[in-house]
């Protein structure tokens, strides 16, 4: 069952009570915007559900153009890797290039030239939707409220969270807004707090990055069961 409703002009919200009509309908969604060209697409348990559900339909156009938002710069082997997880749960079939492998780029080529190539994607594409996560300190893609770099120029970055024991690399809030539309992916209670907080109007971009890129994009969708928006009044 789902039920939709309209925040405002900006925001639409898709609440389901199971997880799978969550994978099952997103997938729908994820193949519209995949077949129209370049999209944005993000690692996690959700949409590696989601990217299951898709390799098994068959409406999906050949010569697909997918970046990642960000990745960990580890090993391709690596259960860490989004670029692993993507290329072994999304079978389908990909334009020459795409997805591209931030690690092995940066390995040999370095951070310019990877700025780059995604410059050179980004000008000579329409971007017609990122699919993003939501974590549940309030980060999306690899803006971390340490780390948010909102005002950066960059289409994208390096960056190394002191949490972790591992580089990232990110695309930038300007790239993420160049979106037709941005669809947020929450699943579960480890959600809630970030989404209580955004719906209630406590707005906080650099404790909750996610808040930013939802407040100011003028076409935003959120995909959520109801565990994640529990006690969320809208």
């Amino acid at each position: 069952m789902i039920e939709k409703i309209r925040f405002n002009d900006s925001i639409e919200i898709n609440i389901f009570n199971n997880v799978n009509d969550l994978y099952a309908r997103a997938s729908q969604l994820f193949i519209q915007e995949f077949n129209k060209g370049l999209c944005i697409v993000s690692g996690g348990n959700t949409p590696k559900s989601i990217y299951n559900v898709i390799s098994n339909q068959t409406n999906v156009k050949a010569n697909r153009k997918i970046l990642l938002a960000d990745d960990r710069l580890v090993d391709e082997n690596n259960v860490l890797s989004n670029y692993k997880m993507l290329t072994e749960s999304l079978d389908i079939e990909y334009f020459d290039g795409f997805p591209i492998s931030y690690f092995e780029v940066l390995k040999s080529k370095g951070v310019p030239f990877l700025q780059g190539q995604i410059k050179k994607v980004l000008e000579n594409n329409c971007l017609y939707s990122s699919f993003l996560g939501i974590g549940s300190d309030g980060h999306t893609a690899s803006l971390f409220s340490e780390n948010s770099n909102f005002n950066s120029e960059l289409n994208s970055f390096k960056v190394k969270n002191k949490f972790d024991n591992y580089d990232r690399f990110s695309l930038s809030y300007k790239s993420l807004m160049r979106s037709e539309q941005i669809v947020f992916l929450a699943i579960g209670l480890s959600k809630n707090k970030p989404l209580q907080e955004f719906f209630s109007n406590n707005i906080d971009f650099e404790k909750y990055p996610f808040h930013k890129l939802a407040s100011n994009h003028r076409n935003v969708k959120f995909y959520c069961d109801n565990e994640a928006l529990t006690n969320v009044e809208l």
